[in-house]
């Protein structure tokens, strides 16, 4: 039977695998909780689950919601919106915020925003979106010729150039 560090690495080659293929992973998820959400709560037994609790497991992890951001010439956006208007880009940070600042309005319109996205189950090859009625035109082929929406999409609403 292997032991708790060949687990450890075998679950991590596969959730590595698994984000390359996906191309959804940072490498801080593999090992740390995401970083802007709050608070991180301590890992799970570390011999069986290597990784951070998350939302699917139902425990309250403060902000579940984890904007994928790019680092650029002055560090990250997230660092570089708090350069620029003097707090952190942390929905969380809106609770008790009553008072007139920007940074109350600016975070309502957000907790506003992200309370109006739905998050998209049942996405296929055949129904790219979901099914139901559409709320946006498919997308075109590229210039070239390749990739564009699938035959079941209907009428492309973006012409080829």
């Amino acid at each position: 039977m292997p032991g708790p560090r060949t687990r450890r690495a075998r679950v991590a080659a596969v959730v590595l695998v698994l984000c390359a293929a996906a191309g959804s992973c940072r490498v801080a998820e593999v090992g740390e909780a995401v970083g802007n959400a709050t608070p991180p709560l301590p890992t799970r037994d570390p011999w069986q689950h290597p990784f951070p609790w998350d939302s699917i497991w139902n425990v309250p992890i403060g902000d579940a919601v984890a904007f994928a951001v790019e680092w650029g010439d002055r560090g990250r956006v997230v660092d570089e919106f708090a350069a620029a208007w003097g707090f952190p880009l942390d929905d969380a940070r809106r609770i008790g915020c009553t008072d007139g600042s920007t940074r109350c309005a600016f975070l309502a319109d957000l907790g506003d925003l992200l309370a109006a996205l739905v998050v998209v189950d049942d996405n296929a090859p055949d129904r790219i979106g979901g099914a139901g009625a559409r709320r946006a035109p498919c997308a075109g082929p590229f210039p070239n010729g390749s990739g564009g929406a699938p035959p079941s999409c209907g009428t492309v609403g973006v012409a080829a150039r």
